[in-house]
């Protein structure tokens, strides 16, 4: 049973569990907020410590991760990528989220709802940080040309100067916060909470193991 292993993991005083996620803290609070771990929804921009407090990974500060460029033929071909919008880097970290640096979000919204309602199949999925359109209940030879047209109109729209970024997955895409991929809020927590980030040798985890399926870009 795997949550009865994943008891048994996080009961180990000498093992440090982290579980990530794309999907909403509520979705990952209710399935594993008993567990004694560290739960990082919505690509690690939030996160919840074994002791149960609740942090933003903005506060950490900025992580030497960076995106790449991308093209939209991607789509079709089913891989995954992050397509950066070029923008002055403005946001300041802080302790809490201002729902004012994600204006970008109503418009993008409003924008997946009109191709949501002319592509059968698709849907929406909106959390504190991110907007993802799934097509994989379309056709095919459909759902590509819908997506890349909703990239073309998210560029020349609410996305033409926001801080922001679109990733490319299998048959769905996601608008998030530029720089907020879990590899680079993972690599903040993982420095602030576990490692010593003063230090050059990491003495507090000898063994890591890392078990999932992750975007290409995200890994």
């Amino acid at each position: 049973d795997l949550m009865a292993s994943l008891g048994r993991l996080a009961s180990d005083k000498n093992t440090i569990m982290v579980v990530t996620t794309s999907h909403s803290k509520q979705i990952l609070e209710r399935l594993l907020g008993h567990l004694p771990i560290y739960l990082l929804p919505e690509n690690g921009c939030i996160y919840r410590t074994p002791e149960g407090e609740w942090k933003y990974a903005d506060a950490l500060g900025c992580s030497c991760a960076t995106a790449e460029d991308n093209s939209l033929a991607e789509v079709e071909e089913g891989t995954e990528s992050t397509a950066g919008i070029s923008s002055p880097r403005s946001r300041a970290a802080s302790s809490s989220a201002d729902t004012s640096d994600h204006g970008w979000m109503n418009g993008v919204e409003e924008v997946l709802r009109y191709f949501q309602e002319r592509t059968p199949g698709s849907y929406i999925d909106r959390t504190e940080f991110s907007l993802k359109w799934f097509f994989d209940n379309t056709q095919t030879d459909f759902g590509a040309p819908q997506t890349r047209d909703l990239m073309i109109q998210l560029w020349a729209g609410p996305l033409a100067n926001a801080e922001a970024e679109i990733v490319v997955g299998n048959r769905y895409i996601e608008i998030r916060p530029k720089d907020s991929s879990i590899a680079s809020n993972l690599e903040k927590i993982l420095h602030h909470e576990i490692l010593d980030a003063d230090s050059t040798s990491d003495s507090k985890v000898d063994t890591c193991v890392v078990i999932g399926a992750y975007p290409f870009r995200d890994q």
